[in-house]
């Protein structure tokens, strides 16, 4: 009561309560007695609003009332204005259940009005994304539209990938309508039995995980016809980042394709026809050399019998007729070497007068012959000694000196070097050859350069030649970095200039080695055999080898040649390559895991490829012999193989199947390396050596493409010069699936000169 009452003793109840219950006038202390058993309800007169619900007793002793009651409150809001919380009243008393009903209405009204709150912001939101969702409708208008306009497949899925909607270029592209796709996945409708799965599992997995994607795929028309794609994938997501449509726009590709494969083809094709080029080119100058081989070498014994005049002079025709056509072969594999990428430079020391010096000497009888002046002129600034390849300059110089000869009737005929410019230890260069001959139209000039090209048909009956020389000069002097010009009017003469930097050398050129003088007793008592499927070129060996004193014995095959070595000794063996029924490489196998093991083996081919020699000495042959041959040379090799002294030659050639120059500058020449890679190749290859051909032999062409892809890696870290063109022809020739002589021959060479690179690698190991 302290809390609604003001304090004091001399009030009375009157000045402080009125009754509202019972009712009465003007209570008094007699009145309120006589209702201890009644609900008293007070009005206090100071705060009116306020109401007071409680019993009254009697206290007789003392002549009071005592009154039990509690404030009545409609509200909690009204129990709060007068200061009062719960605490104030006693849990027994009615006005607090009274209260609680009164607090869960306000809990009640709260939980209402948030309720209402939220409603409102629910509706709010609701107008929010429905204005959203017409913008989007309305964007989606848009996009539809363009979606139609554009000529590339539209294709838009829900969150699983199964198709909602397809614009017009889908159903021109793939023959199928918006209703014949609709609720399937593109897949299933549109790939086939050559669609690439793996692309097809690609494209699903981005799907699934809501991820951009582009690939190309073949898919398949409503009418069965094929056609490729290029499908550009992206996933739309809903606010909540999760995604609820895929849109895929789709390139036909089809006509990129076809074009594609037709490249593939033709370069296919353009392979085939340099290997069958290649096989031709071998073939020809087998064939050639062969007979000339025999026409040279009979020339050359016949210039030691006694020969009259017009002899001599049919002789010498014939031997000037034999080495032209030799020219005439060499350009043809020269030319066909640099279209094949296939001619390597060297870079090894040289001195350029000495070089210009012989080229005067090899000239100066043809230039005496039609009476014209050969001259040499050289700066004295001319370093004297360069780096680069003296033999294909001399060739160019040469191929220039006699087209001047040539085209030159009266006058003179000069070659100058002149130095143009020197920095960095490089000087740049100036060959000139220079004529007082026929010259060369204007028009001309544009094509002079050009393959199989002479001015007009009358220089070709008058001159002769196959107009290549130019040509391969041209490609020669670009191979070296430099270029050709030439400077020409008609019957004026001509200047054809070369223009090539060297570097300079600082080493001493080396004094020029004499041939060696040979004994013609130099061979009496030994024993050879010659191999050899032409019988000219057997009989041409047996005259030059019996003018030495060797004891000859000759075989016509390589069959032959294993019958004879099984049952007579020999010294040495002079092997053909190329012969029908078993060539010079697998005779040579026979021979070699037969009775004579040990015999040196000379190869004997016309093949002048690069490349030939590196890969009879691979296949366990002692030395090479090109065709035609020279007396002296031959001589010489077989002498040396048979270890005959006083002869100043290097005994038996040792050559490298491998270069281990690549792995050496990566490892900066750390030999743990290198070792690790040369056993890494040895485990590899022993592998191989056995897959090819027990794969070839049971018709696993597939199985023999595998094998060789797997070393050919290998063979190129390890620059394994002599396997590098074969490991790539038995790998083209089984991807193709040719299982042919060509492919069967290859694989034979590649277990010959396979075993020979492992046996210089294990050595090598044993070395480090």
């Amino acid at each position: 009561m302290a809390k609604l009452l003001p304090s004091g003793n001399d009030l009375k109840f009157g000045d402080h309560f009125s009754i509202l219950r019972p009712k009465f006038f003007e209570p008094g202390f007699q009145y309120l007695s006589h209702h201890g058993n009644q609900m008293i309800v007070l009005q206090p007169v100071k705060n009116p609003d306020l109401k007071f619900r409680g019993q009254v007793e009697y206290l007789a002793g003392k002549n009071q009332i005592l009154f039990f009651g509690a404030p009545w409150f409609d509200d909690i809001s009204q129990m709060r204005a007068n200061g009062f919380t719960f605490l104030d009243f006693a849990f027994h008393d009615p006005s607090t259940d009274f209260l609680q009903v009164l607090k869960n209405q306000e809990i009640i009204t709260n939980d209402i009005k948030e309720l209402l709150s939220r409603i409102n912001r629910q509706k709010k939101e609701l107008e929010k994304t429905t204005q959203q969702l017409r913008d989007n409708q309305s964007q989606l208008k848009i996009l539809s539209r363009i979606a139609e306009l554009t000529i590339n497949a539209v294709i838009i899925t829900d969150a699983k990938g199964y198709i909602e909607w397809v614009n017009d270029s889908f159903v021109r592209i793939t023959g199928y309508t918006l209703e014949e796709v609709i609720g399937k996945k593109p897949g299933h409708v549109l790939q086939g039995e050559e669609t690439d799965l793996e692309t097809s599992k690609y494209m699903s997995k981005q799907i699934s995980e809501g991820k951009d994607f582009v690939c190309e795929i073949l898919n398949y028309h409503k009418n069965g016809e094929k056609y490729w794609i290029k499908v550009f994938g992206h996933p739309i997501l809903d606010e909540d980042g999760k995604v609820s449509r895929f849109f895929a726009l789709e390139e036909d590709i089809t006509i990129s394709k076809k074009t594609e494969q037709a490249l593939r083809d033709a370069k296919e094709k353009a392979d085939a026809s340099a290997m069958a080029k290649n096989i031709f080119l071998t073939n020809m100058s087998h064939e050639i050399r062969t007979p000339l081989n025999a026409i040279m070498g009979m020339g050359q014994q016949l210039t030691k019998t006694n020969l009259n005049e017009k002899q001599l002079f049919y002789l010498d025709t014939m031997n000037s007729a034999a080495e032209n056509l030799l020219v005439i072969i060499n350009d043809i594999l020269d030319l066909s070497r640099i279209e094949a990428g296939k001619l390597n430079l060297e870079n090894i020391h040289f001195n350029p007068r000495t070089l210009i010096n012989r080229c005067i000497n090899v000239m100066s009888p043809k230039a005496n012959e039609k009476g014209l002046y050969l001259t040499a002129n050289i700066d004295d600034e001319i370093a004297a000694n360069l780096i680069g390849d003296p033999y294909r300059l001399n060739q160019m110089l040469l191929n220039l000196l006699s087209n001047s000869l040539k085209f030159t009737e009266k006058g003179s005929v000069s070659l100058s070097l002149r130095l143009m410019s020197e920095k960095h230890g490089v000087q740049s260069l100036k060959f000139e050859v220079k004529d007082t001959g026929i010259g060369i139209e204007e028009k001309f000039k544009a094509n002079l350069f050009n393959k199989f090209t002479q001015e007009d048909e009358s220089i070709v009956r008058k001159f002769g030649g196959t107009g290549l020389g130019l040509n391969i000069t041209k490609k020669l002097v670009e191979l070296m970095g430099g270029s050709i010009h030439v400077e020409s009017k008609k019957n004026t003469g001509s200047t054809f200039s070369l223009f090539i930097d060297f570097p300079v050398s600082e080493e001493k050129e080396q004094p020029v080695e004499k041939g060696p003088t040979l004994n013609p007793e130099i061979l009496r008592g030994r024993e050879v055999l010659v191999v050899e499927d032409n019988l000219m070129n057997r009989i041409l060996a047996r005259i030059v080898l019996q003018n030495f004193g060797a004891n000859v014995s000759e075989a016509e095959s390589g069959f032959k040649a294993i019958s004879l070595c099984s049952r007579f000794r020999y010294d040495i063996i002079i092997m053909d390559i190329q012969m029908p029924g078993m060539d010079g490489y697998q005779t040579t196998q026979h021979i070699r895991n037969g009775l004579c093991r040990n015999v040196p083996i000379i190869a004997l081919t016309a093949n002048a490829l690069k490349g030939e020699k590196e890969k009879c000495l691979a296949a366990g042959m002692d030395a090479y012999a090109s065709k035609p041959f020279s007396e002296n040379d031959l001589i010489v090799i077989v002498a040396k193989l048979l270890g005959i002294t006083g002869i100043d030659v290097d005994h038996k050639e040792e050559i490298k199947l491998y270069d281990l120059k690549f792995l050496e500058e990566v490892s900066r020449g750390d030999r743990t390396f290198i070792k690790t890679m040369i056993e890494a190749f040895i485990m590899v290859a022993e592998e191989v050596k056995s897959e090819i051909p027990d794969n070839f032999q049971q018709g696993n062409i597939p199985g023999v493409e595998a094998a060789a892809h797997k070393l050919k890696s290998n063979v190129d870290t390890l620059q394994v010069h002599s396997l590098k063109p074969l490991i790539r022809q038995i790998e083209s020739e089984a991807r193709n699936g040719n299982k042919n002589e060509t492919l069967g021959s290859a694989i034979d060479d590649f277990s010959l000169i396979i075993e020979n690179v492992l046996t210089q690698l294990k050595g090598e190991l044993l070395a480090a």
